[in-house]
């Protein structure tokens, strides 16, 4: 049974986690990234800059 106080969303990029009010990823290099979700736009922020990084060619 799913446990109603976790929510994900992933994307080609990074799975997202939130659990007990803070978000929760891994990025390009396999660190993880904390946020509170309080500061969404932050956390959107960072996850977009990721996204960008790991599709431009380097």
């Amino acid at each position: 049974m799913a446990d109603p106080r976790v929510s994900v969303v992933s994307t080609p990029q990074a799975t997202v986690w939130c659990r007990g009010g803070v978000l929760s990823w891994r990025d390009g290099l396999g660190r993880r990234v904390q946020i509170l979700a309080e500061e969404i736009e932050a956390a959107v922020d960072l996850l977009l800059k990721q996204a960008v990084q790991q599709t431009v060619p380097t």
